[in-house]
């Protein structure tokens, strides 16, 4: 049957009585709309489906197939309708595909989504037939297109690093395709359904011919560009968004807010819906969403988010941290949690780099106070040359290990450098100014709060949200207010 529009989808939807459905959705497209679109298909088919143990979520990662078809194989109990969403797939993506694998893992990695950019890029080693070990350090400029850039940036570094230290692997060069694509010709037990969520198809495919024979494919598609047809059509889907989510809390925007919403967000349905719903929460009571509202709000919010929170802790400002906490917690732009425990450890663990300069030798290059111009020309040469030392000792100490047959540690040297990139120094120069706010054993106490509450959200059944909020409290308390 010919590929559904998402519009025209969620309609019939809604119109629905009937309990049969397609053994396999393919849902592709723009991912804010395909995931909504997901949702809509799972309430009808299975209503409370986070809760129900006949609703499976897989990971997209091609590796995950052949347990995925397992499953499907096997009958339900009592009979009972099964859904297996195989989410955010990279089934399609071919060799060519290289530039836009790559661009889409540096923009996961850019928002913070270090896991999202480990798949993609183990996706595209096993497209290349590549082992981690060939994109480390000079031998990657030989392996990734040139042409589409990033080949020789430290980005692709950490997302390594954090590969081997998260034991992922490459997905295997079976050909994961087409045993999907037999495997939905074979057909699953009745009662057996499967939704294949992905931001990019490739039409010429069998897999896709198959899927659209044998089952339902929905297009959330929307075109690019600036031209009037392209626009046409993104300003509608955006109107749809906005009415969704105003008229669920009974809110109004006025047209020179809306206008202003629009021109500051582009056309990012994620971080448009997202925008709307810090807006809900930031006026409160009143129903009128203003120009001014919207200015304040995402004057605010172009930064990341998840920086500005990590910036309010080690500021020590419990009120604003408090603020960030709630508002990316509700506007979904972490994947868990336990994503700023993480984030919060970077920073109390640098904060605590600069406490080691402080307390050395090169101390008094450091003036707390100080204007930007004099922490450049005399506090970073100082840095400049504690961090030499260090990465000598520490060599010195690799060496060590090595000869006595232990193992060295696999944190790179580097991170533990109080400036990594000198020449910007900005960042460093803040980091300095934040050091000053706390006392060296508040940093301990500070770690010891954050494997508490790591702990907690792992072991117990506690709410994440009050976890997080009382360490903020712990760590932007100062200790005289600590009870």
């Amino acid at each position: 049957m010919p590929a559904i529009n998402f519009k025209k989808f969620e309609q019939d939807l809604k119109k629905k009585q009937e309990t049969s459905f397609a053994p396999v959705y393919l849902i592709h497209g723009e991912e804010f709309l395909y995931k909504k679109m997901m949702g809509s298909l799972l309430e009808v088919m299975l209503p409370d489906y986070l809760k129900n143990p006949n609703y499976q979520s897989v990971a997209g990662i091609n590796n995950n197939i052949a347990d995925l078809i397992s499953t499907l194989n096997t009958f339900s109990m009592l009979s009972e309708l099964k859904v297996l969403a195989f989410c955010d797939s990279r089934i399609f993506y071919s060799k060519q595909d290289e530039g836009i694998i790559l661009q889409k893992a540096k923009e996961a990695f850019d928002g913070d989504d270090i896991k999202k950019a480990a798949l993609q890029l183990l996706n595209l080693m096993a497209l290349l037939d590549i082992k981690l070990d060939d994109l480390k350090g000079e031998k990657r400029k030989k392996i990734l297109n040139q042409g589409h850039g990033g080949a020789d940036d430290p980005w692709i570094d950490d997302v390594v690093k954090y590969c081997i230290s998260s034991n992922l692997s490459v997905p295997s060069g079976t050909d994961h395709m087409q045993f999907l694509q037999d495997s939905i010709k074979k057909g699953f037990p009745e009662k057996n359904h499967l939704i294949i969520t992905t931001d990019h198809v490739d039409k010429r495919r069998g897999l896709y011919k198959t899927i659209k024979e044998l089952g339902v494919v929905v297009d959330c598609t929307v075109p690019a560009g600036g031209r009037m047809e392209a626009r046409k059509i993104q300003n509608s889907v955006l109107h749809d968004t906005l009415t969704a989510v105003l008229d669920k809390s009974r809110k109004k925007i006025n047209p020179n807010g809306y206008s202003a919403l629009c021109k500051m967000v582009g056309f990012d349905l994620r971080t448009f819906n997202n925008s709307l719903e810090k807006l809900v929460n930031y006026v409160g009571s009143r129903e009128m969403i203003t120009v001014e509202d919207v200015e304040y709000v995402l004057k605010r919010t172009k930064k990341d988010p998840l920086y500005e929170f990590t910036d309010a802790i080690t500021d020590r400002n419990r009120d604003m941290a408090l603020f960030y906490l709630a508002s990316l917690l509700d506007g979904g732009e972490i994947n868990h949690p336990l994503q700023l425990v993480t984030a919060i450890t970077n920073q109390i663990r640098k904060l605590l780099l600069v406490k080691g300069f402080v307390e050395s030798r090169y101390r008094s290059a450091w003036q707390p106070g100080c204007p930007y111009n004099h922490f450049q020309k005399i506090t970073i040469p100082a840095v400049i040359e504690y961090d030499k030392e260090f990465l000598k000792e520490q060599k010195k100490i690799d060496e060590m290990l090595l000869k006595k047959g232990s193992k060295t540690s696999e944190k790179s040297a580097s991170d533990l450098m109080v400036a990594r990139t000198p020449k910007n120094s900005f960042p460093v120069y803040k980091m300095f100014q934040k050091s000053d706010r706390f006392k060296k054993r508040e940093l301990f106490k500070a770690f010891e709060s954050l494997g508490e509450a790591d702990e907690m959200m792992k072991s117990t059944g506690m709410e994440h949200k009050l976890i997080l909020e009382r360490l903020v409290l712990q760590i932007c308390s100062r200790e005289q207010e600590i009870v």
